[in-house]
């Protein structure tokens, strides 16, 4: 969150007095509050993960905590700021999570592609363009 706030484009602080727009005001509903939202993704952003890793026979392309789960903490954040204060839907949750996993992943190996489809189809059915069926 505070990283989202500190290289975000919409001017918005995390918190502070001198802060006119802060994220936490733009929530309305308290820090707690607020970090308990972006927590209870934890454990479907990790169960995919180690679903991935368990299943592929590859190294990762990257560094999975900067490239997916700060990302979709990032777009979480930004969800709220622009929806005045409200959460995402775990729907929009997961697709978000679904297409940056897809990008991640599939800077790899591409005769991987199809496992990592059909284990990102388990969270959403409507798989961004970004997932291709088989390798060109």
């Amino acid at each position: 969150m505070r990283d989202f706030c500190t290289w975000n484009s919409l001017g918005v602080a995390y918190d502070g007095p001198d802060a006119e727009r802060s994220l936490l005001v733009i929530w309305g509903a308290g820090c707690l509050e607020l970090h308990a939202e972006l927590v209870q993704y934890a454990p479907i952003v990790s169960a995919l993960a180690d679903t991935l890793y368990d299943q592929l026979d590859q190294a990762a392309p990257g560094v999975w905590h900067y490239e997916v789960t700060e990302a979709l903490g990032s777009a979480i954040a930004e969800w709220i700021v622009l929806h005045d204060g409200l959460p995402p839907s775990l729907d929009w949750v997961k697709t978000c999570l679904v297409r940056l996993a897809g990008e991640f992943m599939l800077r790899g190996q591409p005769q991987q592609w199809p496992v990592i489809r059909q284990i990102l189809l388990t969270l959403s059915a409507e798989l961004p363009v970004i997932v291709p069926v088989a390798p060109s």
